[in-house]
């Protein structure tokens, strides 16, 4: 028996982040990329939970697909909530968010400041990652 695996969701998730094209395009990829996130966390099958690798490809969609910065910051605000409290931060997530958004937004996300030494982030925030 088949059944979609965290590749798979990623791959669609991945698919969509990167897509180009009209307004039409790209609001029909964010509705797809949300869609698909969403299952990935409603679902009972642990092993198709979202993973660093999907928080850090849905934050690339929301940099390429959503043009209006405030409605941009709040979802990936949210987003990165969700990230922290799933143990998934990794420097893919990082570097995506910083992309996604702007170095004064992060910092005042992270409630702290970038310098040369990079981002210091809680160990809880990384607890799953692989």
């Amino acid at each position: 028996e088949f059944a979609p695996n965290l590749r798979a969701f990623n791959y669609v998730i991945s698919a969509c982040a990167f897509t180009s094209g009209d307004q039409s395009d790209c609001k029909e990829a964010l509705r797809i990329m949300v869609e698909t996130f969403n299952n990935m966390r409603a679902s009972k099958i642990r092993s198709i939970n979202p993973n660093h690798v999907s928080y850090g490809l849905f934050l690339k969609g929301c940099g390429n697909l959503i043009d209006d910065i405030e409605k941009k910051q709040t979802v990936v605000e949210n987003l990165f909530r969700k990230c922290t409290r799933d143990g998934c931060v990794s420097d893919f997530v990082l570097d995506a968010l910083l992309e996604a958004t702007s170095t004064p937004f992060v910092e005042t996300l992270l409630g702290t400041s970038i310098d040369e030494e990079g981002i210091q982030i809680p160990e809880e925030w990384t607890r799953n990652i692989d």
